[in-house]
C-alpha cells in the first residue's frame, strides 16, 4: 500500500504471508522524501496466530504514524491498499474480529488531526503486482521481512496496544487447526491397509460435503451410494472375493468381470439406462470419480441403478429423489469494488 500528499512525499506499506510451513506475518512501511528511502518493520509471528487482515490493519496504522511523525503534512493524503476487507474495516466500530487493530487506527487517526489539523487521508483500493514501484519495493522488504530474525523497528510508529507480541487471532488458530486435522486425515488414509484396494475409487477421504450430503439421503439411498463408493456391492466381483461366487465375470453380458467401473460405464446390458444416466447427467456420467463423488449426480446415479433393476432383490424398488429446490440468490448489499472505488475517512472535522 501506498500514500502520497501534496508536498511529494510518498509511502507504502505492505502486510501479507509466506505461503508454506513456518510462513510468517509481516508489514513494511517505506518512505520516500526528496530521493530517499526508510524501512520500517513489523514482524507478526506465525501464520498459525495471524491473518493477511491482521498484516493489513497494522499497515494502515504504520501508514498514519509514519504521517503523523512528519513536521508538516496538508492537503490530500491518499494510502492505497490491495485489499478490500481491510478497507471497509476502516468504517468498522463494531465488535469483529482484530477490532482492536482498527480501533487503534480510529485513535491514530484522531491524533493525527490533532497534530496535522489540515491533513486529509484516503484510503483507496490499488491492484495488487501490478509493477507499481513502491508496491513492488515493499513487496520485496516483504521477503526480508518474513525472516523470523528480523529487527521490528515500527512499534515507534504505532500504538501501545499494537507494540510488542499481538494477541493470537481467534480466525488464524482455527484455520490452523482444520489445516493440521485434513493433513493428518489424509495421513492416515494413505497409510492405511485398505488404501491400496480402495485408492483407485478413494484417491481422497471423504470430503466433509460429500459426506453431509450422504447423511441427508434416506437410508436406501445412501447405503447404495456408499456401497458403489466401496465396492462392497452384490456384484459378481465382490462375491467371488469373498467366496459367495463361483466366477468374478459379469452375469449379465458374461464378457469381463463385474466390477463397479463395469457396471456403471461399459456394461452393454444397461445401455439403455446408461444412456439416460448420460442425457440427464452430461458427460461427467462418463467420469467414475465424479459419477460417484459430486452430489449434483446422485439422483441421477440412483435414478440408472434403479432401472437396471441389478439389485431389487436386495433393495426393492428404489424411489427417485426429490429434484433439488434452486436457491435464490441472495442480493448483495454493497457493490463490488472495482478500479475506481474507494473508501474514505478524513483525519479533518468540522469546528463545532
Amino acid at each position: 500500500m501506498g500514500t502520497h500528499d501534496d508536498h511529494g512525499d510518498t509511502r507504502f506499506e505492505r502486510g501479507s504471508h509466506r505461503g508454506g510451513k513456518g510462513r510468517r506475518s509481516r508489514v513494511e512501511g517505506l518512505h520516500r522524501r526528496l530521493g530517499y528511502w526508510w524501512t520500517h518493520r513489523k514482524h507478526l509471528g506465525s501464520a498459525a496466530h495471524h491473518t493477511v487482515y491482521e498484516g493489513e490493519g497494522i499497515g494502515l496504522n504504520l501508514a498514519v504514524g509514519l504521517l503523523r511523525a512528519q513536521q508538516n503534512v496538508e492537503g490530500n493524503v491518499s494510502v492505497f491498499v490491495d485489499n478490500t476487507a481491510a478497507i471497509m474495516a476502516t468504517h468498522n466500530t463494531t465488535s469483529a474480529p482484530s477490532h482492536y487493530i482498527w480501533d487503534a487506527l480510529h485513535e491514530a487517526l484522531e491524533q493525527l488531526h490533532e497534530t496535522h489539523p489540515r491533513a486529509r487521508v484516503t484510503f483507496k483500493w490499488a491492484p495488487g503486482h501490478k509493477d507499481i514501484q513502491g508496491n513492488e519495493a515493499a513487496d520485496e522488504e516483504a521477503k526480508k521481512a518474513a525472516d523470523p530474525g528480523t529487527q521490528s523497528d515500527g512499534d515507534a510508529y504505532l500504538r501501545r496496544p499494537l507494540r510488542g507480541t499481538l494477541p493470537r487471532s481467534k480466525s488464524a488458530t482455527i484455520q490452523d487447526f482444520h489445516e493440521g486435522l485434513r493433513t493428518r486425515t489424509q495421513n492416515e488414509w494413505v497409510t492405511s491397509p485398505r488404501y491400496p484396494r480402495l485408492r483407485a475409487l478413494l484417491p481422497k477421504p471423504l470430503a466433509g460435503l460429500w459426506l453431509k450430503h450422504i447423511a441427508a439421503l434416506p437410508k436406501t439411498h445412501a447405503s447404495i451410494m456408499i456401497r458403489l463408493r466401496t465396492g462392497h456391492l452384490p456384484l459378481a466381483r465382490h462375491l467371488h472375493t469373498i467366496k459367495r461366487a463361483d466366477s468374478p465375470v459379469c452375469p449379465c453380458c458374461h464378457r469381463e468381470d463385474e466390477s463397479v467401473r463395469h457396471y456403471l460405464l461399459h456394461c452393454p446390458a444397461h445401455a439403455n439406462a446408461r444412456g439416460n444416466l448420460i442425457r440427464r447427467a452430461g458427460r461427467h456420467a462418463q467420469d467414475l470419480e465424479k459419477l460417484l463423488s459430486r452430489p449434483d449426480l446422485t439422483r441421477h446415479l440412483l435414478r440408472f441403478v434403479a432401472q437396471t433393476g441389478r439389485f431389487r432383490a436386495i433393495f426393492g424398488e428404489i424411489e427417485d429423489l426429490p429434484e433439488p429446490t434452486p436457491q435464490r440468490k441472495r442480493p448483495n448489499p454493497r457493490p463490488a469494488p472495482t478500479r475506481t472505488r474507494c473508501t474514505t475517512r478524513q483525519a479533518t472535522r468540522r469546528q463545532a
